[in-house]
């Protein structure tokens, strides 16, 4: 049986890839090459379930409501999704202030 290619088409906004290069840094002279290379895998892997599956996310009150957010370790994807494309705008701490991120 062929697979069903999956629709979306995921693009990382410029503060989104800016998010995921200052985590990879900060876990790498924190933590180490094992940890980097682990979270850097566990960010790959939630990007392809939102592809895959983007309505895993969930609404927040401190975001826009055509946003969803998505847990991974201690940082939110915050993406919204269109007809083909699913558009990831940051990557933040959970404990951030998501108002102040996207509202300044």
């Amino acid at each position: 049986m062929p697979s069903i290619q999956n629709k979306y088409k995921i693009e990382l906004a410029p503060l989104a890839k800016a998010d995921i290069e200052d985590i990879i840094q900060y876990t790498q002279e924190t933590y180490g090459s094992a940890k980097r290379k682990s979270y850097s895998a566990d960010i790959r892997k939630a990007l392809r379930n939102i592809k895959e599956n983007p309505h895993l996310g969930h609404a927040r009150e401190d975001i826009d409501t055509n946003h969803k957010a998505w847990t991974i370790n201690s940082h939110v994807i915050v993406y919204a999704v269109t007809d083909s494309r699913i558009s990831i705008f940051r990557v933040l701490p959970s404990h951030r202030d998501f108002r102040v991120q996207f509202y300044q």
